[in-house]
């Protein structure tokens, strides 16, 4: 039984998120679990500089609807990802293609952890196809343009 782990904001849900979940959800297969590390909201304001258009509790009742997905936890480390992923414990962490670099340290760097870290964890990373340009940031722009 996989498990899966997708960590983000999560703030206007569009359809690249669906992608990526149904993703997340193959790699899962039927039996295991797509568990969604989302950020908090105090974190979102302190790392983006902005706040969420959606609360987190909203955040969470969107992402738990999706059939795609098994669970929602807060990240509870905020810009280090580690504790939130030694609770999920997860086999796979599943992230967009915009975060690859060949040696990985791109994304580990950007989360608090190592690529030796996910290693002693027995963690794969996997990249998946994302759209480019399709973001809530993007969403956000356009939304106070109209």
């Amino acid at each position: 039984m996989p498990v899966i782990y997708n960590g983000g904001t999560f703030d206007l849900i569009h359809v690249g998120h669906l992608r990526t979940l149904r993703k997340c959800r193959e790699l899962a297969g039927s039996d295991g679990q797509v568990v969604i590390g989302l950020n908090t909201d105090k974190f979102v304001e302190e790392f983006k500089h902005h706040p969420t258009v959606q609360k987190y509790v909203e955040r969470s009742e969107i992402l738990s609807a999706i059939r795609y997905v098994d669970r929602v936890i807060p990240n509870i480390g905020g810009a280090d990802s580690r504790p939130t992923l030694e609770a999920v414990s997860p086999d796979i962490i599943a992230v967009g293609q915009d975060w690859y670099s060949s040696d990985d340290s791109r994304y580990c760097q950007q989360m608090g952890f190592t690529k030796n870290w996910l290693d002693e964890h027995h963690i794969r990373l996997v990249y998946l196809d994302w759209v480019p340009g399709l973001s809530s940031t993007n969403l956000r722009s356009i939304a106070k343009e109209i």
